[in-house]
């Protein structure tokens, strides 16, 4: 009876044990549970910061460009405006000839002291064209000071 005694006390002290056991394994679960949790928002808070960072570079990327444009177009301006060595172009006889129309009478503009003027484009550029009626050379020195001024 003896041995029955301590058998049935072994059997209480490892149901106890069993119990404390299948606990701490609930408890165990629990946590795993909320780390996981924990886990996938600190996921979707990493992805979203960095979803978030990439839109902000792209925009950086857009605006270094546009500037970059911006100032290219700035130089190229303040480089043709105010370069005294590009104050006139030479164009072929075929440009004049085209770009007014073989010197239509639609686009003269009137009558100056040595002949007529005409509005045309050349080279993406509204420009107007002296023709000289004459070819005295006094009348061409006033005409060449005239187109230099």
């Amino acid at each position: 009876m003896f041995q029955l005694g301590e058998l049935n006390q072994r059997r209480l002290e490892e149901a106890i044990k069993l119990e404390e056991l299948k606990l701490k394994e609930y408890e165990a679960r629990e946590l795993a549970e909320k780390e996981k949790q924990n886990f996938e928002k600190a996921r979707r808070d990493a992805e979203s910061m960095r979803e978030r960072a990439e839109r902000e570079i792209a925009q950086r990327r857009e605006a270094e460009r546009k500037s970059a444009r911006d100032t290219k177009e700035k130089e190229k301006l303040e480089g043709t405006l105010g370069s005294p060595q590009l104050q006139y172009q030479h164009f072929a006889w075929e440009e004049i000839m085209a770009a007014t129309s073989s010197f239509s009478e639609e686009l003269k503009i009137g009558m100056g002291a040595y002949g007529a003027v005409y509005k045309c484009n050349l080279h993406h550029t509204t420009a107007v064209v002296k023709v000289l009626q004459s070819a005295e050379n006094q009348l061409s020195k006033q005409f060449q000071q005239e187109v230099w001024k």
